[in-house]
Formats: structure tokens, C-alpha cells, sequence
């Protein structure tokens, strides 16, 4: 799973994920990284950065 990989490399998705597991449940902690990095990618896309 992608999105549990980032969660344990990138503080900003690894601090999102603890909350929302906590609070939510591992599977919905998931897919609310998933989105972050579904949006991120989105406005990298849009504003033209990344590699």
C-alpha cells in the first residue's frame, strides 16, 4: 500500500495518518492520505512543479 509507505517516510502525511487513525480507524486513515496525496499531486500538476 503507497499510501502507508508515505505515511511512514513524510512527516506531513505520517502526522495526518496518527491523528486520523486515532480518531477514525486505520482504514479511513488510509484513504484520507490517499486523498492528500491525490490533491498534492493535483496542484503540482496544475502549477506545473515536481519533477
Amino acid at each position: 500500500m503507497k499510501e502507508l509507505s508515505a505515511a511512514r517516510h513524510d512527516d506531513r502525511f505520517c502526522l495526518g495518518y496518527r491523528e486520523i487513525a486515532k480518531r477514525s480507524g486505520k482504514g479511513k486513515a488510509i484513504i484520507a492520505v490517499a486523498r492528500e496525496m491525490t490533491v498534492a499531486m493535483y496542484y503540482m500538476l496544475i502549477r506545473k512543479k515536481g519533477n
